[in-house]
């Protein structure tokens, strides 16, 4: 207990100084902020944003569990994505346990089952961002240069490998000594059926597509709606495509102080206002955490009285 206590610390003080490095890297100025962060519409349009979102990524739980041969309803699904993202943000990938769990309690799915459900995700939605990354740093390469062919490389190589991962973890749970192997066999099913079952497949990839666009849409109100700064639309998707890896590595709470100083770092590789990128992704932090620490209490009471997940009959 006192060790994983430690690094729950350690993550947090990470994220912390990350932030810090990046305040003093660009001389940030609280000043900066103003009231048009918080203005009506430009809330009532991130939060709307947000909700859309939220029901995508319903969709990419609801799926995968029936296609295991469970259920969970969809308004179940939308309360735990909320709890999920408002534990991720106390400890990196605790939402992701408070998950399993989840799972675990209420349809007694074996483990391997709820591997099975996160693997093939994971991949997916990975390779979804290093491809939008690698065709933006196409149109980019003019600008970038050398760093844009580093970029451009290592997105395509990390896609083909996730790739390969994916096509042959069959082949990877083989090559096992077979004690090893015989307690992985219900993963090795599970992830068998998720990644042949090709309609479910492309719904994932779809609801990820469209929920990096509206996030895409999501910082373009704040740059031009509360900052007024007219930033332009292929610098945008950018600095969101790079930022993707502060959500899939996770090394600090909620990848705070990473999304935030790549951000920064994509600014600065395309030539942009430091300061005010920093600014909008601050806001997107705050407005993040303001809406997690607020669905806090319905998601967990909503859930507490839900059936929860069960097989399918």
């Amino acid at each position: 207990m006192g060790f994983l206590l430690m690094r729950k610390a350690l993550a947090l003080v990470l994220g912390i100084i990350l932030v810090w490095l990046t305040f003093n890297k660009i001389d940030f100025q609280f000043s900066s902020i103003d009231e048009r962060f918080f203005s009506f519409w430009i809330v009532s349009g991130w939060l709307a944003l947000t909700v859309i979102i939220r029901l995508l990524m319903v969709e990419t739980l609801v799926w995968p569990v029936n296609a295991l041969g469970f259920s969970i309803g969809r308004l179940d699904a939308f309360w735990l994505g909320w709890l999920r993202s408002f534990f991720n943000q106390l400890f990196p990938f605790l939402g992701t346990g408070l998950l399993a769990t989840y799972f675990r309690r209420w349809s007694g799915m074996n483990w391997g089952y709820v591997s099975a459900l996160a693997v093939p995700q994971f991949i997916l939605a990975t390779c979804v961002a290093f491809g939008i990354l690698a065709l933006t740093t196409i149109l980019k390469i003019g600008q970038l240069q050398e760093v844009g062919v580093v970029i451009l490389l290592f997105s395509i190589a990390s896609c083909i490998v996730l790739w390969l991962l994916g096509v042959g973890v069959i082949d990877i749970f083989s090559c096992l000594p077979g004690r090893v192997a015989e307690k992985l066999a219900v993963l090795q099913g599970g992830l068998l059926i998720v990644s042949t079952n090709y309609r479910l497949m492309a719904v994932l990839v779809g609801c990820y597509f469209l929920s990096f666009v509206l996030r895409g849409i999501r910082l373009m109100l704040l740059f031009w709606g509360a900052i007024n700064y007219n930033i332009d639309l292929s610098d945008l998707v950018f600095i969101l495509a790079l930022s993707e890896f502060g959500f899939l590595v996770q090394l600090t709470p909620g990848g705070i102080g990473i999304r935030e100083g790549v951000m920064v770092s994509a600014a600065w590789m395309l030539d942009l206002d430091l300061e005010l990128v920093f600014l909008a992704a601050l806001a997107d932090r705050i407005y993040t955490v303001i809406s997690l620490v607020v669905m806090f209490v319905p998601s967990y009471f909503s859930l507490a009285h839900s059936h929860g997940v069960g097989r399918k009959s």
